[in-house]
């Protein structure tokens, strides 16, 4: 068989990068390929070059791991959505802590900092929400690799309530608009299943869309703020107060007043309006609220927040919260901190499982 003709290459994989993908160097070229794991080795046809990296599809496996599992889900071998379903819990688990590890490590190493790890409860069935779109008569979710629509009557990761409307969508096809193009989302509120066609995403107000890792978090930014005797909280990007609901009310609290900011704010929300990525975000949020602030607590898009060092420079809190959803860009931001901010904890908590995607919490506190 002439394997260049066919476009068939071999690939052993050395190791999974931070989206879950396995990477191959094999014949001087780096390649990665999906829904492989760590020491196989196989056939895999290319799909498609960018910036001297080739993407390749799996097409046979000479070589499996010991940890590789059947899927639970029956759209696992084409759905983008999944990540890790080919391999078991633990492994997976393991995979997100090796990924936050090399992005993270030279913070780590500075600061003497082991990560910690909060599993999920459940690996499937947790989702509370689901965005899907339709193009040219196909429901489902987009695969920008191969660029077509994954239909996903039987989707794994939603709750039982959504699994059900979203089959229902699938059956009835007069329940979708005529429009050609477009996107719906299905969510959960008040434990009622709730659908918007072509309005923004989330554009009831953001939640987590796991509910029970959602406490979780909550419970651990409690636990920090437990161990700290400063009284004034500031929290970005806040949404509706998510991280620091109830802090105050707390009888084992030393918080005093919180103060909460987000560029988006729902009415009856106590939440101050500011676009946080306007160059003058600062001067403005100065200007309509007196600090000084003991304690930070932020949540920013995956882009992170470069302004970061300005207000920390500018408020100087003795503790430092910050929760991520792209280590990446948190790395990047906590390097623009000074050296009298120190790392105590870096919390890995599993918010998304069999995705490769994870929430970072990073406690800093100043060393005076």
């Amino acid at each position: 068989m002439n394997r260049k003709s066919n476009g068939l290459i071999s690939f052993y994989i050395e190791h999974l990068d931070p989206m879950g993908q396995g990477v191959s160097k094999q014949d001087g070229h780096v390649t990665f390929i999906r829904r492989v794991l760590p020491g196989e080795r196989g056939l895999a046809r290319l799909v498609s070059r960018k910036k001297g990296v080739r993407f390749a599809r799996m097409v046979a496996l000479e070589q499996s791991a010991e940890n590789r599992k059947q899927p639970e889900c029956p759209h696992a071998d084409k759905c983008p959505g999944c990540h890790f379903q080919h391999t078991d819990y633990a492994s997976e688990l393991r995979y997100k802590q090796a990924s936050l590890t090399r992005t993270m490590q030279p913070l780590l190493q500075r600061d003497g900092v082991d990560i910690q790890v909060i599993p999920a409860r459940k690996r499937l069935g947790y989702r509370n929400r689901l965005q899907l779109h339709f193009r040219r008569g196909k429901f489902g979710l987009i695969d920008a690799e191969m660029d077509e629509i994954v239909e996903i009557p039987q989707c794994r990761l939603v709750e039982p309530a959504l699994q059900r409307a979203l089959q229902s969508l699938y059956h009835e096809k007069s329940n979708r608009p005529s429009k050609q193009d477009g996107h719906c989302e299905l969510y959960l509120r008040d434990g009622q299943v709730q659908q918007s066609w072509n309005l923004p995403y989330a554009h009831g107000g953001f939640t987590q869309v796991n509910s029970e890792m959602n406490a979780q978090l909550q419970e651990c930014i409690a636990a920090h703020l437990q161990k700290t005797q400063e009284g004034r909280l500031l929290e970005l990007f806040a949404g509706d107060g998510n991280l620091t609901k109830g802090v105050l009310e707390r009888e084992d609290s030393d918080i005093r007043s919180r103060v909460c900011v987000d560029f988006q704010v729902e009415q009856g929300r106590d939440t101050t309006q500011l676009d946080l990525f306007k160059p003058d975000a600062l001067k403005s949020f100065l200007h309509k609220v007196a600090g000084p602030f003991d304690i930070l607590v932020l949540d920013p898009p995956r882009k992170g927040f470069r302004a970061l060092s300005h207000w920390v420079a500018s408020l100087q809190p003795k503790l430092i919260l910050y929760v991520s959803c792209n280590p990446a860009t948190l790395k990047r931001d906590l390097q623009g901190l000074g050296p009298e901010y120190q790392l105590t904890s870096v919390t890995l908590l599993d918010m998304f499982p069999t995705t490769y995607h994870f929430e970072t919490i990073v406690c800093l506190r100043h060393s005076d």
